[in-house]
């Protein structure tokens, strides 16, 4: 079983993985996932990505240049795209320029909504014995879901690592996380 909650109001988390532009602002107490200027403000064709440093369970043993923010499952083995991806900003960092990785599960979600400042809370779920996979947005106080049934286990092994990544292209927003929440049920 694994589990693990993060809150990056001024603290700076130890057990993580840290790739690319992935820092936290002198001025900001949050975790910030891509590049920002003096002022905050987005900065174009930036990738960042953060890891849990250890292995979790996911189960019993048995595109183009994108905008936004996924939450990732790969393989403990998984070895990343060399360097930024070229372009930056490409593929949400994950996945070959070719848009070709096998055994990665990903949800993305896509940071142009039109919405200025925004704060979302996004929420991930799998249960492995119902196959149950779930994604809910929430913003103020409305909350957009998604469900599909889906064996995780025919691309994943069972041991698996998880992390959360983000890229800018062409169009920008800051990427910011103020909290983490994961738990792994799979023994």
């Amino acid at each position: 079983m694994a589990s693990f909650q993060y809150n990056f109001y001024n603290k700076k988390v130890t057990d993580l993985i840290y790739q690319f532009d992935t820092h936290y602002p002198k001025q900001d107490p949050v975790l910030r996932l891509t590049k920002t200027d003096e002022n905050a403000k987005a900065l174009p064709w930036s990738t960042g990505r953060i890891l849990y440093s250890k292995t979790a369970r996911s189960a019993p043993c048995a595109s183009p240049i994108a905008d936004g923010l996924a939450f990732f499952v790969v393989p403990e083995d998984h070895t990343f795209p060399e360097g930024r991806n070229p372009p930056p900003g490409g593929n949400l960092g994950l996945f070959e320029q070719a848009g070709k990785s096998p055994n990665v599960f990903a949800v993305a979600f896509d940071a142009y909504l039109g919405i200025p400042n925004y704060e979302l809370t996004l929420v991930v779920s799998y249960d492995g014995a119902t196959r149950a996979i779930s994604a809910s947005v929430t913003y103020g106080s409305e909350t957009f879901l998604v469900s599909l049934s889906y064996s995780l286990a025919t691309i994943l092994p069972s041991g698996v690592r998880v992390g959360l990544a983000s890229t800018t292209g062409q169009n920008v927003a800051v990427h910011d996380v103020h909290y983490w929440d994961f738990t792994s049920t799979a023994p």
